[in-house]
């Protein structure tokens, strides 16, 4: 077994491999030369940012609160819906469909073939919440709200947490269909213990706050997250290989996208036919236009529940952060950029109708109407339920803690407005300019692969800037404006070239 390993792992490593021209050492090298550059430009001053923020006497109170309890529960609890949730479309077991033809159906145990995609994604998890973990518990062992001993612990009890997140994610791989409902319990279970007084203070926020129950608290989440990994091989030999390949295939298809920048297009390969609701009419005629295609842009998200059931929990987290953030000061812009990036991927599934209507005012008119007002019908469907909805969580969120309704209300709407402004900017950019393409020599290196990157993710990074500026909305409403006004400019000028 361990022959056909190496050899089937030789011939994928041998692939590309010429002896004038070796390729893989100069994608790898350039990897690392991007990482390092995107790290020492965007990364570090980031980060020193966030320290800077978290050590102020306002942030310092805010930590000292029981609200930092109440959003440490309430984060883990997300990112392990999240995991359940994610699983589903992609899963940490995944190799390129070669490998996986070779080695997933034969005598080889599947921890032994898949240890390299499963202990990188396992280490991307780990890494993400670990260092959120230390920036937090350094900043409060800084201004001395805990100890360095309460630190550490909070350290280690976010490690675990980051583990049973990665088991989760497996789980979820195995188990879609279930998973899928583990994920809504744990969503409302999670959401009405909020709502009890004391109730998130035992479990798991008690050894996430470093309360004083943390060291036996901790002991028991240890012991479930050995059960869990345990668990991962016997769950790995579980999984069918049609499914293992059908994955790969799948991930090697968005891959190809990504690689050429195609974000759109890499989602819309997860996104699943409608099968349930298949039948359902997208159409119906009535005598009002407007309402024909803000009803079809309805009932084109009803015949895929399971999407549009994501996109409305990615919404009404979109709103909980929000609502969290009102009251968290300095705290709240990493919440906002949460927020934002939650609100692009929830809205999005919403404004079909209107990335189809901006294809359309790019060419001849089908439907003998004018464009401006084909664009202003499909933008009502995806503002009006992305704002309720988001609403309705900030208003939940807000509850927890004590902030402002009225601004947690005007924060909602103007992200849900700004999010759907970023999806209608991104829809009418067209192809990429060619001058973006070519090389721009410098001594901090290439700029364009930065510039190309931004031109790719606008709409991302814009609904993200969206959400930075609604958390500062009563420190800083003139960031709102400014935030505002780009996609409204970059709008105008796209449309004045749509052609």
């Amino acid at each position: 077994m361990r022959s056909q390993y190496s050899a089937a792992m030789s011939i994928w490593r041998n692939r590309t491999v010429d002896s004038d021209h070796p390729e893989p050492r100069r994608d790898v090298g350039f990897i690392i030369y991007a990482v390092i550059l995107l790290s020492v430009i965007c990364l570090v001053p980031i980060i020193r940012l966030l320290f800077l923020s978290l050590v102020s006497s306002t942030a310092s109170a805010v930590l000292a609160s029981p609200v930092a309890e109440r959003t440490a529960f309430a984060v883990a609890v997300i990112v392990c819906v999240a995991a359940l949730w994610g699983g589903r479309f992609q899963g940490p077991a995944t190799l390129p469909p070669f490998l996986t033809y070779a080695l997933a159906g034969s005598e080889i145990p599947r921890l032994t073939t898949y240890r390299r995609p499963l202990s990188i994604a396992a280490l991307c998890v780990l890494g993400m919440l670990i260092a959120a973990s230390i920036l937090v518990a350094t900043s409060m062992w800084t201004t001395g709200i805990i100890s360095a001993l309460d630190a550490a612990l909070v350290v280690v009890s976010w490690l675990c947490t980051a583990i049973v997140v990665f088991c989760l994610w497996v789980t979820s791989q195995t188990f879609p269909r279930a998973s899928a409902v583990a994920a809504s319990v744990l969503l409302a279970v999670g959401g009405c213990v909020l709502f009890v007084p004391g109730a998130w203070q035992a479990w798991p926020a008690e050894i996430l706050s470093s309360g004083p129950g943390a060291a036996i608290a901790l002991i028991a989440w240890a012991a479930f997250v050995v059960v869990g990994v345990c668990c991962i091989p016997r769950m790995l030999e579980t999984q069918q290989f049609d499914d293992l390949l059908k994955r790969s295939i799948r991930l090697a298809q968005a891959q190809a996208q990504v690689f050429i920048m195609e974000f759109g297009q890499a989602s819309s390969i997860y996104r699943e036919p409608p099968r349930l609701l298949r039948t359902m009419k997208a159409v119906r005629p009535s005598r009002h236009v407007w309402i024909t295609i803000a009803r079809s842009d309805l009932y084109a998200s009803l015949r895929s529940p399971i999407r549009l059931l994501t996109s409305l929990v990615c919404v009404f987290g979109t709103g909980l952060l929000v609502g969290f953030g009102s009251s968290l000061g300095p705290l709240a812009a990493p919440l906002g950029l949460g927020a934002g990036a939650l609100s692009y991927m929830g809205v999005g599934p919403l404004a079909d109708g209107l990335r189809h209507g901006a294809a359309q005012v790019s060419d001849l008119s089908l439907y003998g109407i004018s464009d401006r007002f084909l664009i202003s019908v499909h933008v009502i469907f995806p503002i009006f339920v992305s704002a309720v909805v988001a609403t309705i969580g900030g208003l939940i969120g807000v509850q927890l803690t004590s902030g402002s309704i009225l601004q947690v209300l005007v924060s909602t709407v103007s992200l849900s407005v700004l999010t759907v402004a970023s999806i209608l900017m991104s829809a009418l950019k067209g192809p990429m300019p060619v001058q973006f393409l070519a090389s721009v020599p410098s001594p901090m290196g290439d700029p364009m692969v930065l510039t190309r990157a931004m031109w790719a993710l606008d709409g991302l990074l814009t609904a993200i800037a969206a959400g930075v500026a609604v958390s500062a909305l009563s420190t800083a409403p003139v960031l709102m404006i400014v935030v505002a006004v780009i996609p409204l400019v970059l709008i105008a000028r796209r449309w004045r070239y749509r052609g």
